[in-house]
């Protein structure tokens, strides 16, 4: 199964690494006998440092978790190298998996956040590897991503030295994994200022309604309810939907004293009704509406009872009407609307 893994990097290698202006994997130990080598192999891990710089010259912030496992992983590949480690997949693998963050990086892209085990590392200090998976899942330790990238990265080369030379040679690495596990863990990561919550007002408005421009004469539906008086129930419901919150909406029907008040009083509650539901299909909400008539008990004018019929029933206009009163509370910024 290593066999296998270990050919499959390669092949990843082969075709990353050709991003990095060279043809062929890093060179295994026993290749590097040759001053040119030498040289392409660094060269390649080289670019990737170069690309890096690249991408923080045009703005990805040097902090940034991808950026920093990038060079994380370049860091590995070429300490690596340097040693001429005689398991040379380590500097090959951990330089292919910089180069395919750096290309996602460079497409505008969100490179994998996984980390995998590269050259045979074994997954070591399992508590390390559950503080960085927690670490980078807390938003409150944002500025300690870096941190958690680089150990991440650290805890693969510690588990590929255990697994190559067993814990004596894996215990430095893994004493940094630690160091950087707790700074992370330490760290006092600036909160934001909350923004402070707009100052709010009671807001109140008013809307009389004659029955004329709302409903055909005598009628109360919803289908005798005329264009006008609903383009005013429109505009109504839009404002005070606008409120950062609705308290109460009272709608009143009133009557004039023609005809009985057996008659007049229900005809103001249907009316009252009919427009309750009419504004809660704009969107005010039902338990928010309260509806009552009250018939010819709440006069605004007074007409003299000797005037012709049709004077008498001019001058008592004003009496039948329907009046909404909303409630609640709005944003001082729109206190004036």
């Amino acid at each position: 199964m290593k066999k296998q893994n270990t050919l499959a990097a390669a092949v990843v290698a082969s075709t990353l690494l050709a991003g990095c202006a060279v043809n062929q994997p890093i060179n295994q130990p026993a290749d590097r006998i040759t001053d040119p080598a030498i040289q392409g192999d660094l060269g390649a891990i080289g670019k990737l440092h170069q690309r890096l710089k690249a991408l923080n010259d045009k703005g990805l912030a040097a902090g940034d978790y991808h950026y920093c496992k990038a060079l994380a992983w370049a860091d590995l590949a070429r300490e690596e190298y340097h040693m001429n480690y005689r398991n040379g997949a380590v500097s090959r693998d951990a330089a292919a998996r910089a180069a395919a963050i750096v290309s996602a990086l460079e497409a505008g892209q969100k490179p994998a956040d996984d980390t995998p085990l590269i050259a045979g590392a074994e997954r070591i200090r399992p508590d390390l590897w559950d503080k960085a998976k927690a670490l980078r899942a807390d938003a409150g330790k944002s500025c300690v991503a870096c941190k958690v990238a680089q150990l991440e990265v650290q805890l693969v080369w510690a588990g590929f030295r255990h697994a190559d030379s067993g814990w004596r040679n894996a215990n430095p690495y893994v004493r940094i994994a630690e160091d950087l596990a707790a700074q992370a863990q330490s760290a006092s990561c600036p909160v934001a200022a909350a923004l402070p919550a707009p100052a709010v007002l009671p807001a109140e408005a008013k809307l009389t309604l004659a029955p004329g421009a709302l409903f055909r004469f005598d009628r109360s539906g919803a289908a005798d309810m005329l264009a006008e008086g609903k383009a005013k129930l429109d505009e109504f419901a839009v404002r005070v939907k606008g409120w950062k919150r609705i308290d109460s909406v009272v709608i009143t029907g009133h009557a004039d004293r023609l005809g009985s008040q057996r008659y007049n009083q229900p005809l103001s509650l249907k009316r009252a009704n009919t427009i309750r539901d009419y504004l809660r299909g704009q969107g005010i909400a039902e338990n928010l509406l309260q509806v009552e008539g009250v018939g010819e008990a709440e006069p605004v004018k007074a007409c003299d009872d000797r005037s012709p019929r049709g004077k008498l029933v001019d001058c008592l206009q004003p009496n039948r009407r329907v009046e909404i009163h909303a409630r609640g509370m709005k944003e001082a910024a729109t206190a004036a609307k």
